[in-house]
């Protein structure tokens, strides 16, 4: 389909079949650009923390998960979606870093709803080798808005998982995290 947005801004009337040159150059630069990603297509795409942005916020939308389901529209963590998976981060330098997690946006200031919160951090050095891992965990007050966390973390990728458990003992991902460096 292709549209002339000017002088249709409805999208009514498809305009392709009279402009059969467009929909071939568009159609080609859109198979070129799949082209040029075919290399990379496996590799993981880390969201860097503790670099020139800081703090990063991280949203449930990017969690990597086996079965595809992640609350990725906002009507999904207003109806408390139910499912979990970790960020692929990259840790530009170690350091002390406060993780907070929230059940809603951290602008609402919105009590979480939550008893209980936690975090798992595995990590790998950039060469490959051993692992390692930092927990924590601790019990949420009712009217808390976030747990925050304070924990060291090591240079390199790494997967962060978040836990939150609701009164009625389901557990789900934080939907909104904020990862800050702190100072040195």
């Amino acid at each position: 389909e292709l549209y002339d947005i000017v002088a249709d801004p409805g999208q009514r009337s498809d305009v392709a079949a009279e402009r059969e040159g467009e929909v071939a150059l568009l159609r080609g630069a859109y198979d070129a650009w799949w082209d040029s990603l075919e290399p990379v297509l496996d590799e993981t795409v880390r969201i860097g923390v503790g670099g020139p942005e800081n703090p990063v916020r991280l949203m449930s939308h990017d969690w990597h998960t086996e079965d595809r389901g992640t609350p990725w529209h906002q009507n999904h963590v207003r109806n408390g979606f139910v499912g979990n998976g970790p960020w692929a981060i990259d840790v530009v330098r170690a350091g002390t870093y406060e993780i907070a997690l929230f059940r809603w946006p951290e602008q609402l200031e919105r009590a979480m709803g939550v008893v209980h919160a936690s975090i798992d951090v595995e990590q790998s050095n950039r060469s490959g080798g051993a692992a390692a891992s930092v927990t924590a965990s601790s019990d949420v007050e009712a009217a808390a808005t976030c747990a925050r966390f304070q924990v060291e973390l090591g240079a390199g990728p790494a997967e962060l998982l978040t836990t939150l458990r609701r009164p009625d003992g389901v557990e789900h991902g934080a939907y909104f995290v904020s990862v800050r460096r702190l100072a040195d």
